[in-house]
């Protein structure tokens, strides 16, 4: 835009003459604001809005606010938003409440999905406004993690689960419904329950009571503190060998004796099991009792033939309460 350079006028006098190049300079400075670009220096005050120009069937125009090379430094508005308009005149808005909650950490989604996967709606982490204190991770919309401050769901019972480390470790109460594999190192403190399968081919560690309600197989180390219970089919590698030659040597070490390799078994506590031993030893076996013997509080216990040989120096000790009986 070109600068107007003449005087200013007077009322009488020389002054107040008005020659050609008045209008001059006022034509060229008007057809410069409809023709060229304008350069203005100074603060600009409108009292209005500022639309650009765009074709009567676009609601969009093709003009900028600022260049790749002359940016502006601040940009300024109030409380309200910066709208974000379509082709298609859909308005998208952007408040100063969202760019708080961005900064604070916040999602900007108030639904019931507040990240989701790109290209996925169905697989998203809800944590809704409405419970707090809870996150949800959903994948095809099934909730395979379920967090909440009293507890924490993990799986889902149509959805199978691998949960793999060198060592997994619990401390708490355990529970387990549908089939449980376990190939490595399993250290658990605490309750477990397990429903349905159970299969260890590696270490298995548990303090406290343990409960199992269907097949029970262990191929591997496997030791619990406290009492067991298993309802259901119960495999433990060896113990044909355990049963078949513990009329003989007695429990073995560990060391290979009756076939029986360190780690097979490890009972730790007050367990009954010489009981049941003697018992199904003595069906189509000789029992020979080899170790001294004690017969726990409260138990009605019985010694079955057809024969029973009792090493010397062996003593038979039965507890307050108990009752023992020879059947040969």
């Amino acid at each position: 835009m070109s600068k107007i350079t003449w005087d200013d006028r007077t009322n009488s006098g020389s002054g107040a003459l008005i020659d050609a190049s008045i209008f001059n300079e006022i034509k060229t400075s008007v057809n410069d604001i409809y023709e060229n670009d304008i350069s203005l220096t100074g603060s600009i005050t409108i009292s209005g809005n500022i639309i650009p120009s765009s074709s009567t069937t676009d609601v969009t125009s093709s003009f900028d606010l600022g260049s790749p090379t002359s940016a502006w430094r601040e940009l300024y508005v109030s409380t309200a938003s910066i709208n974000f308009v379509a082709s298609n005149g859909a308005i998208t808005k952007f408040t100063k409440a969202d760019v708080t909650n961005l900064k604070a950490g916040k999602s900007l989604n108030t639904g019931d999905k507040q990240i989701v996967h790109e290209s996925d709606d169905t697989t998203f982490v809800q944590m809704k406004s409405s419970a707090p204190g809870r996150v949800r991770h959903l994948a095809s919309n099934v909730a395979l993690l379920d967090i909440r401050t009293s507890s924490f769901d993990l799986g889902n019972p149509i959805v199978p689960m691998v949960i793999q480390g060198s060592t997994l470790s619990i401390t708490g109460s355990t529970s387990n419904t549908g089939s449980f594999d376990n190939s490595g190192s399993f250290s658990n403190e605490g309750s477990s329950s397990f429903t349905g399968s159970f299969d260890n081919s590696g270490s298995f560690s548990n303090e406290g009571s343990s409960s199992f309600s269907g097949s029970f197989g262990s191929s591997g180390s496997f030791e619990n503190t406290g009492s067991f219970n298993s309802t259901g089919s119960f495999a433990v590698n060896n113990l044909l060998d355990l049963l078949a030659n513990f009329g003989q040597t007695g429990i073995p070490t560990g060391s290979g004796e009756g076939g029986v390799a360190a780690g097979d078994i490890n009972l730790d506590g007050q367990v009954n099991v010489t009981d049941m031993l003697l018992l199904l030893a003595g069906y189509g076996n000789p029992n020979i009792i080899v170790t001294n013997t004690t017969i726990p509080p409260n138990v009605n216990h019985q010694f079955v033939g057809p024969e029973l040989s009792i090493s010397s120096s062996i003593t038979l000790s039965v507890s307050t309460g108990s009752f023992c009986s020879i059947t040969l």
